[in-house]
């Protein structure tokens, strides 16, 4: 071994090559919660059907997640990644304030 790898591989952390339990990612994608602060402000509820047309003067009947922009998914799918709550899934039937619907 060469002073160089010697170097290399003692500056070289054992966490970075064998990250514990916690650090590897998980084959499930992290839901966007009804609970989470930015879903309240953005008022995302699961289903359209629940969202409050009072509250949300944006809303129109058929405006679904998956139909908005944002929405990465296809038409039927039921959770999808959304731009908008970046690292999350949004609710293919949900709702929320930020949708601007495909054209």
């Amino acid at each position: 071994m060469t002073t160089g790898q010697r170097l290399a591989v003692n500056l070289i952390p054992a966490s970075a090559v064998f990250p514990g339990p916690g650090l590897i990612a998980s084959d499930q994608p992290i839901r966007l919660e009804e609970s989470d602060t930015l879903a309240i402000a953005l008022g995302c509820k699961y289903d359209a059907g629940e969202a409050d047309a009072r509250e949300q003067v944006t809303f129109t009947q058929g405006h679904v997640g998956s139909n908005y922009q944002r929405f990465a998914g296809y038409a039927g799918d039921s959770w999808a990644p959304c731009a908008v709550v970046a690292g999350k899934q949004g609710s293919g039937k949900g709702r929320c304030i930020a949708g601007v619907k495909k054209p």
